[in-house]
């Protein structure tokens, strides 16, 4: 009776190792399994991401660079300035770039050239201008003769929109240095807060960093461009 009964521990002892080896090595292989299909699936996304891009930069070489052209001859031709007016930046987050043409004064502003089944145009107010490259933001501050303003744009839906804006006004009580007083909707503000939400919108950034490679022409613009972004 005592040998049956140790004999039943032995194998019951075994079957119970053997089980768990049976539990590990079915993890092992099932975190083996999940890394390899981790890995298809990051090359799989990584080639659409590819294709994707080179057929935004085909289209946008036949299609929209020829449309951007267009579009500033046929509006725009007149007030551009003399001395490389034009640069691209990629300001959404797509590998279709946007055309940025410097008017030749100040009150001619900047144009701004998006595409969405056509042509679509911003015209800035003066010509200052920054942006935040590829997350959606376009800063348009403004200034003449103790008067200041910050508008800020995004692309939603294909045009561009006015996502925030607020000015500010030289104080008239003969103070050195000027002070000033700041609005946002219309609603007096300090100037602490006012910094604080002109920050916000600019994606927390206190200063829009996005470069402007310029040309003589739109196509010497874009070759720039293009070599500056290793685009092939």
């Amino acid at each position: 009776m005592k040998l049956k009964l140790k004999w039943y521990m032995y194998v019951v002892s075994f079957l119970i190792i053997v089980s768990f080896v049976l539990v590990v090595e079915e993890k092992v292989c099932g975190a083996e399994l999940h890394k390899e299909t981790l890995a298809v699936t990051k090359n799989e996304a990584a080639k659409k991401s590819t294709a994707k891009k080179k057929a935004e930069i085909r289209k946008f070489e036949k299609v929209i660079l020829p449309a951007y052209e267009k579009y500033v001859r046929e509006n725009f031709s007149k007030a551009v300035a003399h001395d490389s007016p034009y640069s691209f930046i990629y300001l959404n987050n797509d590998n279709i770039p946007e055309l940025v043409v410097e008017g030749g004064f100040s009150a001619a502003g900047c144009l701004v050239c998006t595409y969405n089944k056509g042509v679509v145009a911003l015209n800035t107010d003066r010509l200052m201008l920054g942006y935040v490259e590829k997350k959606n933001i376009l800063h348009n501050p403004f200034a003449y003769m103790g008067y200041f303003s910050d508008d800020v744009y995004s692309i939603k839906k294909g045009k561009f929109v006015k996502v925030w804006s607020g000015h500010y006004e030289d104080k008239e009580d003969g103070k050195i240095p000027i002070e000033h007083t700041y609005y946002y909707k219309g609603v007096e503000i300090s100037e602490k807060k006012y910094k604080a939400k002109l920050k916000r919108a600019l994606g927390n950034n206190s200063e829009t960093t996005g470069e402007f490679i310029k040309g003589d022409t739109i196509r010497e613009a874009y070759k720039k461009f293009k070599k500056a972004k290793g685009i092939k």
